[in-house]
């Protein structure tokens, strides 16, 4: 990364314009890099409108009665199955016919979907005790999410070939689908998604300056300025920082699920979470494979799931990712 300096702008930068930032002669030089993502044109609300989709369908999991397959599959086929692989597409739209069959068999046990509940929470879950709106929800962290942060971080999507209009409307698009407001770290009121989980654990990962300071704000000042070694710099940051994010939070379900072992619906609630986020690492193209083998170890039954279990999955993911010394804390 060369000539940078990095000027983390403070609170009165919410309304300044990023403006003066571009005014540089080219990648040798010094430019300045914002605190936060308030660049003049950033446009991505089209990623926070596919979000919203998700959250809807999400909602239509969660009901305790009137679950409607076509309702959701609708949705999903307007908004939201094109921006996944087809297979994915497949393995979520199964999913909503699947949730309305049990949705109507009462209360679910081992071998039988249906509603498990613990008196202030209820969910829907399938046979194995897997919770279908966390299954959905968190799964498309990864298979949407991620999947086209990747995409869209491409060199053909933002390299030097490519236009520099082009390129930073795609930057911005990656960004969207993080979730975050434009003043993410400073405000983190109304974060979502993968920037929430980002924000609740970063007392212990420090992964909100990573992502921002690191990833999506040099990103973007080095696309502007057209210091195309730091954007590669950027999208590995970016990318890895994503699952380190999943990661951390598929260990804090873990230890969720081993507080609330005796709790079905807490159990099969955290379990579910987990799953979502430990399948959604495969997303990063350069990931690490200790996932599989966590989800393997907890197997995919949560009504027979043991503590040693899940004390092996949660040591294999953080010899992986060098938490041991935090892992009881995520």
């Amino acid at each position: 990364m060369k000539g940078i300096l990095i000027t983390l702008i403070a609170f009165s930068a919410f309304l300044v314009s990023c403006s003066d930032e571009e005014n540089t002669t080219g990648p040798d030089t010094e430019y300045s890099i914002p605190g936060i993502y308030n660049y003049d044109g950033a446009d991505y609300s089209a990623q926070t409108e596919i979000l919203t989709k998700v959250a809807e369908i999400k909602a239509m999991l969660s009901r305790t009665e009137n679950v409607n397959a076509s309702e959701m599959q609708t949705i999903w086929d307007s908004n939201l199955a094109s921006h996944v692989s087809s297979d994915d597409a497949e393995f979520f739209s199964v999913m909503f016919s699947a949730a309305e069959a049990d949705s109507k068999l009462g209360n679910a046990s081992d071998g039988q979907g249906g509603y498990v509940s613990n008196g202030e929470k209820t969910y829907l879950v399938n046979d194995k005790g897997q919770e279908y709106a966390q299954l959905f929800e968190k799964g498309l962290i990864g298979a949407l999410m991620l999947h086209n942060v990747v995409i869209y971080t491409e060199n053909d999507k933002i390299g030097s070939g490519v236009e520099k209009e082009t390129a930073l409307n795609n930057w911005d698009q990656a960004y969207g689908l993080f979730g975050a407001p434009k003043q993410f770290p400073i405000i983190t009121e109304g974060v979502t998604f993968l920037s929430k989980y980002c924000n609740s654990s970063d007392d212990i990962t420090g992964l909100n300056a990573k992502i921002m300071n690191d990833g999506y704000l040099l990103g973007r000042s080095a696309i502007m300025n057209g210091d195309y070694e730091s954007v590669d710099e950027a999208v590995e940051t970016l990318r890895n920082s994503w699952e380190q994010v999943l990661a951390a939070t598929a260990i804090h379900y873990l230890n969720s699920s081993k507080a609330k072992l005796t709790d079905d619906a807490a159990r099969i609630h955290a379990l579910s979470e987990f799953w979502a986020f430990a399948w959604s690492i495969q997303f990063n193209p350069g990931h690490n494979t200790a996932y599989q083998e966590a989800i393997n170890i907890v197997g995919d039954n949560y009504w027979t799931v043991t503590v040693a279990d899940l004390n092996t999955a949660i040591d294999i993911l953080a010899a992986a990712y060098g938490w041991e010394e935090v892992k009881s804390e995520l």
